[in-house]
């Protein structure tokens, strides 16, 4: 979620919080009223102790989708009642806060992650990930929204160079070259494949992992190092 939020903004966590709060109070919106944030401290309450006291016959997974959705739900509701009055300042605010190369449709994003929903996280960065969905979902008329996709349930598979002519040896060789990646959706086990794809940033925890041919992913290496 930090990813997803530097990739589409620059900024992450606390700097992005306080810049949208600046921009959106300049315009008298008030993006995290005091029942929204009570709901969604319950939530976090009830999913971290979930989570703490896990057992195989109660899989986390089911607790993770109500703690996401609680979140998602509000986050959604305040939008929905916001668009009725402040479209037009939403736009505004997505406008100031999303990087200009989406807005200009220079950049296209895919978020992928492998369960229904996002994993363990910060309470704020699961907030500011959907506030962001949301600001990138009304600026439609820039024509951004085909530009970010978010695939649940969906899995990285594999990495390969979109050019024969490169060969995958560590993830330093890689960064800056353009590579294909191949996605599987765990429901079907249909594959789809991103091409041409020039920054990838992968997060699959404390295991090396072989995606990229030839060389291993490390805890929290990607194969091109976001340089931002």
């Amino acid at each position: 979620m930090q990813d997803f939020q530097r990739v589409m903004t620059g900024e992450f966590g606390k700097e992005l919080l306080h810049k949208l709060n600046a921009e959106a109070s300049a315009l008298g919106i008030d993006l995290a009223p005091d029942a929204m944030v009570r709901s969604f401290l319950e939530a976090e309450d009830a999913g971290r102790r979930a989570y703490a006291w896990q057992r195989a016959s109660q899989p986390i997974a089911v607790d993770m989708a109500k703690w996401h959705d609680a979140f998602a739900d509000g986050v959604r509701q305040l939008f929905s009642q916001l668009k009725t009055t402040s479209l037009s300042d939403l736009r505004r605010i997505a406008s100031t806060i999303l990087r200009p190369e989406l807005l200009s449709m220079q950049l296209s994003v895919t978020w992928v992650y492998k369960d229904e929903t996002p994993g363990y996280a910060y309470a704020l960065n699961r907030y500011l990930a959907l506030v962001i969905q949301e600001l990138a979902s009304i600026t439609d008329r820039y024509g951004m929204a085909p530009k970010v996709q978010v695939l649940a349930k969906h899995e990285i598979v594999k990495i390969g160079p979109t050019h024969y002519a490169h060969k995958c040896v560590s993830p330093q060789s890689c960064f800056g070259i353009e590579h294909d990646v191949m996605i599987k959706d765990s429901r079907t086990g249909a594959t789809t494949t991103l091409t041409d794809v020039g920054l990838i940033i992968v997060r699959h925890g404390a295991l090396p992992d072989p995606l990229l041919a030839g060389a291993a992913v490390r805890e929290q290496m990607t194969p091109f190092d976001f340089p931002y």
